[in-house]
């Protein structure tokens, strides 16, 4: 059983440290998914991956898990634009909620989080405008990593399987 325990814990942690790619193709990769590893990647502080990715995400699996899936989107850490786009529309949060984390953002010293929500960040080596990567270099490995051909198995069979 430690076997298995082990090489879930190897794995898990190559997919968080690539789950932006691995997520790209929504829908394959949550068909192949099992649902316990969705949780785990919604709940890591370690994934690779955008809120708006893990948000469609969530879109694709059926209504029983986008509910005990939605707690873990830490809406503070989406930017601005793709709350008003994407997320309100879906009617998943609701309205009060998204004010009060747009309102946060822009002040976030006189105005606190819903109750619920975290601004704690995931550990992501993306350039986008809700990240400070520091530098191109993040980047750069971010493209070697998923050039390796162990990536590229590896997403081979999570999007078409075995």
């Amino acid at each position: 059983m430690s076997c298995n325990k082990d090489l879930y814990a190897k794995t898990a942690k190559f997919v968080f440290g690539t789950a932006q790619d691995i997520f790209a193709d929504t829908e394959q990769a949550v068909e192949r998914a099992p649902h316990t590893f969705l949780r785990d990647l919604f709940q890591a502080d370690e994934a690779n991956i955008s809120e708006t990715l893990l948000f469609q995400v969530l879109r694709a699996t059926t209504p029983e898990q986008q509910w005990e899936l939605l707690p873990f989107i830490r809406l503070p850490l989406v930017p601005a634009a793709d709350i008003v786009k994407v997320f309100a529309p879906s009617d998943l949060f609701s309205q009060d909620d998204l004010m009060q984390v747009l309102a946060h953002q822009s002040d976030p010293h006189n105005c606190p989080l819903p109750a619920g929500h975290i601004a704690k960040k995931r550990r992501r080596t993306s350039n986008d405008d809700d990240i400070d990567s520091g530098s191109n270099r993040v980047g750069k490995q971010v493209e070697l990593r998923t050039r390796r051909p162990d990536f590229v198995r590896f997403r081979h069979l999570m999007l078409r399987g075995p």
